[in-house]
């Protein structure tokens, strides 16, 4: 009957998604836990990200649909390089850099997502995606949810805005989240409205932009304990918890169980699933300066062979590739990384003092979080650090007082959440009042 109603789903595509995951990794790891998390709550997912991630996304046991671009790729090449360089002269040169590699990305994705979007499926996307994912609801009359992991919905908290202007509860922070979203939502306006021109729908200003961004529904995949929500802030606005994936038992990189036994004490460098050309001097001077031994990233070191190994002549440090920061943080005593929100909710939740050293995006913020909750150190930008600055990082991130006390603490809380369920039964509670 529902299919002879306007705007009602077609018959049996009501509990329908499809999950647009745009990025490295990181940012499709939370995604395949909401997917998981949906099909326990009779939701039939599917799951659309770059062909990077294919393989990874499929481990969750649904439909995955290749969007046809690398990111990891693209993040390595000139697009990425010229992005990360970019980030450490602000905003402008940053946002011209971001709009050049989202415009490099979306006529593709949107060639994919309209030829295999099914009629009546609900789309939640991410920030990248926002403005695609809300034209494609637009043109075919579905439900659009936007799945952030970084506060873009204006608040007077501190603690719940990317960039306060002052600490506390004030309403110059809200000012402040407005400006935020306008950001956030120019530097994919172009490319929206470009997506909005071939759909047959009148484009958006900069304001409608903002507008459909703070109404629409959303879903934090985040810790409250780390994002707290705003007690002002709609019902239609959730902090669900983080959507990390439960217990794992990997099998970690070959001699890194006994590097670890032979080196106590072992810190963690990394930038997640971000490119780097920092090299492999800082890394190693530093290390050396701060007396630790280290687990280093790959990425963080690319002029090093291939494969997980100690180096020749730093037999203190040991480069890995994969490995699951689940089973490697809690063996560590002090984490220093980019910022990211999934690496920074995997230290948390491995109790482990940890200090950010962000590049673009979101990292400032759960840079300054990781301090603010006196769980590490205030951030310092990647391209400010030197031997002597990361090698202080490393030494006082683990070995100040109290940070792992408090690390702890607030371990125990990320423990017991639930967040990737709680989504899916958000998601299942909008889908049924559709």
């Amino acid at each position: 009957m529902s299919e002879d109603i306007p705007g009602h789903l077609p018959a049996g595509s009501k509990r329908a998604v499809l999950l647009v995951g745009f990025g490295t990794r990181g940012d499709v790891a939370p995604l395949i836990e909401l997917a998981k998390a949906a099909s326990g709550c009779g939701i039939t997912p599917r799951l659309a990200v770059g062909t990077d991630s294919t393989e990874f996304a499929a481990e969750a046991g649904c439909e995955v649909i290749d969007l046809g671009v690398d990111i990891t790729r693209l993040m390595a090449g000139p697009l990425g390089d010229a992005w990360i360089r970019a980030s450490r002269w602000g905003p402008y040169p940053s946002a011209r850099a971001v709009r050049a590699f989202v415009g490099a990305c979306l006529p593709r994705i949107v060639t994919v997502l309209r030829e295999r979007h099914r009629p009546g499926e609900a789309l939640v996307t991410g920030l990248a995606t926002f403005g695609i994912g809300a034209a494609l609801a637009d043109e075919r009359g579905v439900m659009h949810v936007s799945a952030l992991f970084a506060p873009l919905t204006p608040s007077t908290q501190a603690a719940s805005t990317m960039q306060p202007i002052v600490s506390g509860n004030h309403r110059a922070n809200r000012l402040a989240g407005m400006l935020a979203a306008r950001y956030s939502a120019g530097l994919a306006l172009p490319a929206t409205n470009l997506v909005r021109h071939d759909l047959g729908l009148r484009p958006w200003s900069l304001d409608d932009y903002v507008t459909a961004l703070v109404d629409a529904p959303t879903l934090y995949g985040v810790s409250p304990h780390l994002l707290p929500p705003d007690p002002g802030w709609p019902d239609r606005v959730v902090v669900t918890g983080h959507w990390l994936a439960g217990a794992e038992h990997p099998t970690p990189p070959g001699g890194l169980e006994d590097f670890l036994e032979d080196h106590p004490g072992a810190v963690y460098v990394g930038v997640g699933s971000m490119p780097s050309s920092d090299g492999y001097g800082l890394v190693a001077e530093a290390l050396a300066r701060s007396g630790r031994p280290g687990v280093v990233a790959r990425n963080l070191v690319p002029e090093l062979p291939s494969g997980d190994h100690t180096p020749v002549g730093h037999p203190g440090l040991f480069v890995v590739g994969e490995v699951s920061h689940q089973w490697l943080f809690p063996r560590m005593s002090a984490l220093v990384h980019h910022g990211g929100a999934g690496t920074t909710h995997q230290g948390v939740r491995a109790g482990v003092p940890a200090t950010a050293t962000p590049v673009l995006g979101d990292q400032p913020y759960w840079g300054r979080r990781l301090a603010d909750l006196g769980v590490g150190l205030p951030p310092v930008p990647r391209h400010r650090l030197t031997p002597a600055r990361l090698a202080r990082i490393i030494a006082e991130t683990a070995s100040r007082p109290g940070l792992r006390e408090r690390a702890q603490s607030l371990a125990d809380a990320l423990r017991s959440e639930r967040g990737a369920e709680a989504a899916a039964a958000t998601l299942s509670r909008l889908l049924s009042h559709r």
